[in-house]
């Protein structure tokens, strides 16, 4: 059997690259090695519960939203139900609790409610994250665009070149002392790493803006209902699925896959 692509792996990324493949005619191979599409958009059941293995809430939905572009395009929003969290996250360390809510506005008048000493710090981390979506979605589109901003690139965002020469923790430590605060703003650091001062600060602030800006969502029933939803797309569009396969090797003759 011959065919365009072959994919290995069938998480978010080898789905979402099928379905767009499929869908401009490519004859395309989904190979998975679980039983299960999805990676960590995949759930289990125990003891009566169904239980998330890793995409527990998803970013909101604004228009410039490459994620809300492809779900269009796959018609996701029809047959994928999205719930609207009504908070970001809730912090528990050494028995305090802080819920933090998901609307920046919401978000900035409660921090400082909770820590006045801290306001100008948590201003300007609010600020930072809201200015890095700015940045973002001013990103040239057009070609004489492009010649211009990227000769005064530093003039045009300089929240994005800051963030791509700093870490989260430097960035944090530098704006904010109180160590409770600390862990609350960074709670859900692991969304994206597992050391803040490792972390890309632009990696962060993009993701953690679009949830401050644009809310949090859960995938009802669970994200396996995503992950099936665009397997069952790959294959109603001409495209085959094929789960509990693993791929040992990938043999290449003149400089082609062939097996």
């Amino acid at each position: 059997m011959n065919y365009d692509v072959i994919i290995i792996g069938a998480g978010l990324g080898g789905l979402t690259a099928g379905a767009k493949l499929v869908k401009e005619g490519k004859k395309v191979l989904l190979i998975e090695q679980h039983y299960v599409p999805g990676g960590c958009a995949t759930t289990f059941q125990r003891k009566g519960y169904t239980v998330e293995v890793g995409l527990h809430e998803l970013d909101g939905f604004s228009d410039s939203s490459f994620k809300t572009k492809i779900f269009k395009e796959f018609d996701v929003f029809n047959n994928v139900e999205f719930v609207k969290l009504p908070e970001f996250y809730e912090t528990n360390w050494k028995g305090k609790s802080f819920v933090l809510p998901e609307n920046i506005e919401k978000a900035s008048q409660k921090l400082i409610n909770e820590f006045p000493d801290e306001e100008k710090g948590i201003i300007k981390f609010l600020y930072f994250i809201k200015g890095i979506d700015n940045e973002i979605k001013n990103m040239p589109k057009t070609k004489s665009e492009k010649i211009i901003k990227s000769i005064l690139f530093p003039a045009f965002y300089p929240k994005l070149v800051k963030s791509s020469k700093t870490d989260v923790g430097t960035f944090i430590d530098s704006i904010i002392k109180n160590e409770w605060l600390k862990i609350i703003l960074l709670s859900n650091l692991s969304y994206y790493h597992d050391n803040p001062y490792t972390a890309s600060l632009f990696y962060f602030a993009a993701g953690q803006a679009s949830y401050y800006l644009n809310g949090s969502y859960f995938i009802k029933g669970g994200s396996q209902k995503l992950s099936d939803y665009l397997m069952k797309y790959i294959k109603d569009n001409g495209g085959e699925v094929k789960l509990m396969n693993m791929v040992n090797e990938i043999i290449i003759e003149k400089g082609k896959a062939v097996v």
